[in-house]
């Protein structure tokens, strides 16, 4: 949980970049910086390039799933998915927008996939094979999940984007078919790299900030419950 660390050998390219670990922890996928995706199943102790997948693409797992990553090239519009623990990867989907996308994929679903996307938001529910569109959100950059509200059964939906072309950060409880702001005009922390719910406590949410560190805050007159 954080209190020790240990380094491991480096794939090679620049460090960095971005690190996608499988639902039970056993497989690691490292896209270093200006490199191409590279896969572990030591623990990090070893490496090797994953295939059918181009260079500098960030890799997600599935949150279910041990064998199942995924990944997007915005430059081709397509979704790339592995099914045996990103050995190798084939396109899926391949009519989604040529356009600046972060992926994720939501906790206790399997292939269930959320595309974050300067184009708007996109949601797919059968492991990347195809997306739809949600409704009323004009673009977004960052996506993250939270507990559910109560008597909700999806978790809660977290975006950084623009709904009605106002920017903000939006809270969704019901799987994309409403939204609310979490935010105001004197609240946007300047850039955002990060946004995600708490999944313990419904409400909460944190951002990384580029410049602000990390902030969290939750409803007013919560309490933390």
């Amino acid at each position: 949980n954080g209190r020790t660390w240990k380094a491991f050998e480096s794939p090679g390219g620049n460090g960095a970049g971005n690190i996608a670990v499988s639902a039970d922890g056993a497989t690691f996928v490292w896209t270093p910086e200006n490199f191409s995706p590279q896969v572990s199943h030591d623990r990090g102790a070893g490496w090797k390039a994953c295939a059918g997948i181009g260079a500098k693409l960030r890799v997600v797992s599935d949150r279910e799933n041990n064998d199942s990553f995924y990944a997007f090239d915005s430059a081709d519009g397509k979704l790339f998915v592995s099914t045996d623990g990103a050995e190798t990867f084939s396109s899926k989907a391949s009519d989604l927008p040529h356009a600046e996308g972060f992926l994720r994929a939501a906790p206790g679903l399997t292939g269930d996939l959320w595309l974050a996307s300067l184009a708007g938001l996109y949601h797919s529910s059968d492991g990347g094979k195809s997306f739809r569109k949600i409704d009323g959100v004009d673009s977004a950059t960052r996506i993250g999940f939270g507990k559910a509200a109560p008597q909700k059964e999806f978790s809660a939906i977290y975006i950084v984007g623009k709904i009605k072309n106002v920017y903000g950060f939006y809270r969704s409880d019901d799987n994309g078919g409403s939204w609310m702001r979490v935010n105001d005009g004197e609240h946007q922390f300047a850039q955002i790299n990060s946004i995600s719910g708490d999944p313990r406590i419904f409400g909460r949410v944190y951002l990384a900030s580029a410049s602000r560190g990390i902030i969290y805050g939750e409803p007013a007159g919560a309490g933390g419950k």
